[in-house]
């Protein structure tokens, strides 16, 4: 199998580079999202279909699912249905 620095030098030459990160630097593409179970894991280990995969399978490839955070997510469906009003017309300012 190879190791991640020969797979590293492969894609150097590629048109699409490889960036390796580590699981916090991934992880912080997910901190305006809802992580969906199980979370932040090994690509094999994202919903695994048999028991190897479910043990860890490979251990270089990070996968993740996240949802857009329901009290942001809200907040910008109501502030877009204002603005469609033209205002919140109830004679207060804006809240925020």
């Amino acid at each position: 199998m190879p190791r991640l620095e020969q797979i590293a030098d492969i894609y150097d030459q590629a048109t699409a580079p490889l960036v390796m990160r580590t699981r916090e630097e991934i992880g912080q593409c997910f901190s305006s999202f809802d992580l969906v179970e199980p979370g932040l894991v090994f690509l094999t280990q994202w919903r695994p279909v048999t028991e190897y995969y479910a043990g860890g399978g490979t251990r270089w490839a990070y996968a993740g699912v996240g949802r857009k955070q329901a009290e942001r997510n809200a907040k910008a469906v109501k502030d877009a249905r204002v603005r469609r009003r033209g205002g919140y017309g109830d004679g207060k300012d804006d809240p925020r």
